[in-house]
């Protein structure tokens, strides 16, 4: 099934551009005992966190929206994730986790996250890419960002493996963590949005045993290996205690002042999930959460909260990581997780039960049972219970259905129940812990369905007037639910995106369908609504059901005679170092004349390094007395740029006017925007370094250039591209056919011939269709890097190294001929004429290798054909004629 990416238009919007520019400048804008020094012989103080409380008894209350619904609704809307797994490695992990077993937990995430990367029932792919990291002075990630396949699967697990080894170093630095985890996701974001725009969805799985611990560099070997100070303390050498508790409480500040890191997180939209062990830390919660009983950090008012979810112990920490990694990808918490001593025999106080029905896809449970004689006691509605012991695997399947167990440890393990939809496994079912120990194990049951709310496209919202709202309950791919339902209800949120506020709705029912009537006050400035739907009900089998729809952008309508914005979101491009975003505004006319201008740009958040925005906009007036007319549609180019180089996300809008004819008080419209930054090379800075070093010596700045290329020398991510590769011949007239086993044909090449690149290998060489692809950086170090390839049976003589052709790192777009000496030879042993001699083969045999972006595949494979059609054949008869001197 191909994923629908784009987000439902409430309007058409058609290519038209006038000549006019406008530039426009704005500003970016009870805790645990103190713990010894990480390093064994080393010493640390933990910071005093000053009770920083908030005003308590705020007027009025925001709808809150809970963090996983949040991720989920965005995962479903765009389709790509990015997921940093951020596991402390000081050495306190071995008193607290002396058999790693958080290193167990992160590889249930990982299964977690695989499932939702392959997608179940109607649920589509998702694009997950997952960067193992640990921390401690630092953020060290233990690998590169990894797309999340079936062929990279076990590499992940390897580099979640090696964490086990990792528990030797010294402090817990949330700051320096935080901050390298979140330019990491931006970086990443950047690449993976250039070009084709759109949103990306970012987490953080952040596991820690304590609390922001700095130590004491005591000794030559520490001060090499962890330096002596800190960015955040540039000036304080980390020498002793006075010293160290000075630098943490900086580093404190740093990470919870207004705009510091903890604010920078939100800002960039990345969900925080956070898993002491433990008992947990206020600054922990607060951090993850804007605050905690004792104290805030950052906003405490964010829109972007986290997750706090302590565990208690290492026992706990697998469930929780369960539970985590089971939320992200959409699972339902049925009943409260149970916590509880085992019994002699099935009981209450141990279990839980829950309904199957068909409308479900998964059932997932998580049990861990203490003791040697624990096991977990499945009870189906029909056949007999099923006893798993402690130390066994589990059967195939359970009461008719299709039962997948994997054990965890010897006492912990998961079981999917694959539900079938032909009613094998309806009805009640009990999963309980029993035993004759007297240590607490757990349950918690998630269910997965394939059942949504989905909005209807007659939805409308209007300025200051009534507007409909209204839903279906249908399957993820849009077809319409055959379930009956003894209880069902609808509720959403409408999320403002220039003020962050949320207000809550709630859908009734109106024969088939669910709705409510909403008017969207004269005082709102955004060009659209965020939607989100949440859906709760209880099949006619008695099973409950809970999913949270795609968040959905709706256009809120101005007024009639007034010019509409649609789409009513800007799409930009990333910036990568001096780069801009580029997007399009667009405008449909209204029934009576109208007109529009450019205002102002407003950022929201951005990384405080970069600076101030500008907008530049060709074809729309800025100022009432330049409002350009809208009398047919018409698009308008814009581009944002940065002052700075700068690395994370930037939230904003653009605010326009609309005016209507008959002197109607223009409209204050503000479309929102979202991009993403990257820094990049500074390229200006690097030529003045070298212009620089080589005053001093020519040697020096030039190897020093030639590294530096080849740390930036890189193919895009392979994720993003598709390739094809089609055997062709060109004839003497330049008529050119492409070759399959069933003759020759008219050359075409359509979007079929490509298939993905995800998967091939790394961003600096890959293996495709027999071809090797590797990144290769000259030694000229003013020279672009550029991509070798290599090839059975290619040209000789085309290159020095003999089989092999350069081609350009940014592979989308691009395409290359590969010549077939053999066949050419023989074709022209079978066409020559007797005594006829010719400079020319009658025929060029070789190959074709063309790529295309994964998400403009379409466009770019008709653009590609085009070029191919005017330069492949006098590029075929050049390698032929170098091929023969």
């Amino acid at each position: 099934m191909t994923r629908d990416r784009t987000l439902p238009r409430a309007l058409l919007a058609v290519l038209l551009v006038l000549g006019l520019g406008v530039v426009l400048a704005v500003p970016a804008g009870a805790d645990r005992p103190s713990r010894q020094a990480d390093e064994e012989d080393g010493s640390g103080d933990e910071a005093d966190e000053p009770s920083d409380e908030g005003d308590e008894g705020a007027e009025g209350e925001e709808t809150e929206v809970d963090p996983f619904d949040r991720l989920a609704g965005c995962v479903g809307a765009s389709g790509r994730l990015l997921v940093v797994l951020l596991v402390d490695e000081s050495a306190s992990l071995r008193e607290t986790d002396p058999d790693d077993q958080r290193v167990v937990a992160a590889q249930v995430a990982v299964e977690s996250l695989d499932r939702l990367r392959e997608g179940e029932g109607d649920a589509a792919a998702i694009d997950i890419d997952v960067l193992v990291s640990a921390f401690s002075f630092d953020f060290a990630p233990v690998g590169e960002w990894t797309p999340l396949t079936e062929d990279t699967r076990a590499e992940v697990d390897e580099q979640v493996a090696s964490l086990a080894d990792r528990d030797a170093s010294m402090d817990t630095d949330f700051h320096n963590a935080l901050d390298g985890a979140r330019r990491a996701l931006a970086d990443r974001a950047t690449e993976t949005t250039a070009g084709a725009g759109g949103e990306v969805c970012k987490s953080i799985l952040l596991f820690t045993d304590g609390n922001f611990v700095l130590g004491a560099r005591d000794t030559p070997e520490k001060q090499e290996r962890y330096g002596l100070t800190k960015d955040y303390a540039p000036d304080i050498e980390l020498v002793d205690q006075d010293a160290v508790s000075e630098v943490t409480r900086a580093g404190i500040d740093a990470l919870c002042r207004e705009g510091g890191v903890a604010d920078q997180v939100r800002g960039d939209r990345i969900t925080l999930v956070t898993v002491p062990l433990g008992e947990g830390a206020d600054l922990l919660e607060a951090l993850t959460v804007g605050r905690s009983p004792n104290r805030t950090c950052g906003d405490p008012e964010t829109d972007t909260p986290g997750v706090y979810l302590p565990a208690a112990d290492t026992a706990e920490l697998l469930r929780t990581f369960d539970l985590v990694g089971s939320r992200i990808g959409g699972g339902s918490l049925t009943g409260e997780p149970v916590r509880s001593v085992p019994c002699a025999d099935v009981c209450e106080e141990a279990s839980i039960t829950f309904t199957v029905s068909s409308s479900l896809r998964r059932v997932h449970v998580f049990a861990a049972v203490p003791g040697d004689d624990g096991r977990v006691v499945v009870v189906p509605p029909e056949g007999d219970r099923v006893e798993i012991a402690n130390g066994e695997d589990g059967p195939d399947s359970i009461g008719g259905v299709s039962t997948g167990v994997a054990r965890l440890t010897d006492e912990a393990l998961t079981i999917d129940f694959d539900v079938p939809d032909d009613g094998t496994g309806e009805g009640e079912w009990t999963v309980a812990l029993v035993g004759s120990g007297d240590v607490p194990g757990s349950i918690h049951v998630l269910t997965f369905s394939d059942l949504v709310a989905t909005l209807s496209g007659d939805s409308v919202l209007r300025l200051g007037e009534p507007g409909t709202l209204s839903a279906t309950i249908a399957t993820r791919d849009g077809e319409e639910a055959d379930e009956a339902f003894n209880e069902v209800s609808v509720t959403g949120t409408l999320t403002d995106p220039i003020t962050g506020a949320v207000v809550p709705v709630e859908l009734e029912v109106d024969d088939d369908r669910f709705v409510t009537e909403h008017t969207v006050e004269r005082s709102v400035t955004a060009a659209s609504l965020r939607v989100s739907l949440r859906m709760e009900a209880v099949t006619a089998s008695g099973a409950r059901i809970s999913s949270v729809s795609p968040e959905v952008d709706v256009a809120v309508l101005r007024p009639e005679g007034y010019p509409q914005v649609a789409p009513p979101r800007l799409e930009l491009s990333s910036i990568t170092g001096d780069g801009k975003a580029k997007g399009d505004l667009s405008f449909v006319p209204a029934d009576a004349s109208g007109c529009a201008w450019l205002d102002d740009i407003t950022v929201r958040s951005a990384p405080s390094e970069a600076g101030s925005f500008t907008i530049e906009a060709d074809g729309i007036g800025r100022g009432e007395g330049g409002c350009t007319p809208i009398t047919a549609p018409l698009t308008v180019p814009v581009e944002v740029d940065a002052s700075s180089r700068a690395s994370g996300s930037v939230t904003g809008h653009v605010r326009l006017y609309l005016a209507a004819e008959g002197g109607e008080d223009p409209i204050a419209t503000d479309v929102p925007f979202s991009l993403e930054m990257a820094r990049g090379v500074d390229e200006a800075k690097r030529l003045v370094l070298a212009a620089g070093l080589m005053l001093a010596g020519m040697l020096v700045p030039l190897l020093l250039l030639v590294l530096i290329n080849k740390m930036t020398t890189r193919f895009q991510p392979l994720g993003n591209v598709r390739a094809a590769r089609v055997p062709v011949v060109v004839g003497a007239r330049e008529q050119m056919f492409r070759i399959d086993g069933r003759g020759r044909h008219v050359m075409s090449l359509v979007e079929e011939d490509f298939s993905s690149l995800e998967g091939k290998g790394g961003d600096r060489s890959f293996t495709w269709g027999g071809l090797t692809f590797r990144a290769r950086t000259p030694l000229n170090p003013f020279g672009e890097p550029h991509a070798t390839i290599e090839a059975e049976g290619g040209a000789d003589g085309v290159a020095r190294e003999g089989r092999r052709t350069d081609l350009a790192l940014g592979l989308a777009g691009s395409w290359l001929f590969l010549l077939d000496q053999d066949a050419t030879r023989e074709a022209s042993e079978r066409l020559s004429v007797p005594g006829q001699a010719s400079s020319e083969p009658p025929e060029i045999h070789g190959q074709l290798v063309a790529f295309v972006s994964e998400e403009a595949a379409a466009a770019q494979t008709a653009r590609v054909f085009h070029d191919v059609v005017e330069r492949l054949p006098a590029t075929a008869r050049r390698l032929s004629r170098l091929a023969r001197k």
